[in-house]
Parts: structure tokens; C-alpha cells; sequence
């Protein structure tokens, strides 16, 4: 018999695991269209050396301007998928935390079946006494 609490805690830490797994694909495309980009920049910038022409120099501006944006993209998706990864550690040590808790209270109900029913008569249990060390005499 599961808790419910730990089922949704561990499907919690599967789903944003996954996520995390998304933004690091996306990334990492986004990543590689911008190296691309930088190479053709530079192979633009070494166009320009050669000719002088200001119609090169801003072809190599505008694809600098793309890249960049395509960076900042890139990093919004690593900062999801640190966000996501976060979220899958707490999620994780949640879902322990709860089976303990699970456990626990499925050991005291069980421990709590093995004692007696109070009645009016017999108030239960009454707590032990701290036994006096017993002096020997040598």
C-alpha cells in the first residue's frame, strides 16, 4: 500500500526531470545555430577586410544581432532547466521524506493494535518507573 502524497511527489520529480532533459535539448540546439552564426560572422568580418564594402559590414552586424538574441534565448532555457533540476532534487528528498513518514505512521498503527483498549475500569498502560539502581555490596 502506496501514500498517495509520495506518488505525487515522485511523479512531481519524473515530470520536472523531464523538463529539465527538454530545456537542455533546446538549449543545446540554440547553442549550436549560434556557434553556426558566429562562423559566418567571422567569415562575413574576413569578407569585409578583404572588400571595404559597407553592405558586408552590415550583414555582418545584422547576423551578430541574431545570434545574440538567439543566445539570450539559449540561456532563458538553461535557466529553466536549472529551475527544473531544482525543482527534481526537492521533489526527490520530498518523496523520501513522505515514505518515511508513511512508514512511520504505518509502524505506530501497527505497535498500537498490540495494546490494550482502555475501559473505565482499567485507565491503560500507566508509563514505567525509572527502576532505582540496585547498590552491591562487594
Amino acid at each position: 500500500m502506496r501514500s498517495r502524497s509520495v506518488a505525487v511527489a515522485v511523479s512531481i520529480a519524473v515530470l520536472s526531470a523531464a523538463g529539465a532533459v527538454g530545456c537542455y535539448i533546446r538549449a543545446d540546439a540554440l547553442h549550436t545555430e549560434a556557434r553556426w552564426l558566429l562562423e559566418r560572422s567571422t567569415a562575413e568580418g574576413e569578407a569585409w577586410v578583404n572588400t571595404f564594402d559597407g553592405e558586408v559590414a552590415d550583414r555582418q552586424i545584422a547576423t551578430m544581432e541574431e545570434r545574440r538574441g538567439i543566445v539570450e534565448r539559449a540561456h532563458l532555457w538553461q535557466r529553466g532547466q536549472l529551475l527544473l533540476i531544482l525543482l527534481t532534487v526537492v521533489a526527490a528528498f520530498s518523496s523520501y521524506v513522505l515514505y518515511l513518514l508513511h512508514r512511520l505512521r504505518h509502524s505506530l498503527e501497527y505497535m498500537g493494535a498490540d495494546l490494550p483498549v482502555p475501559t473505565e475500569g482499567n485507565p491503560g498502560p500507566r508509563p514505567r518507573s525509572r527502576a532505582q539502581p540496585v547498590s552491591q555490596k562487594a
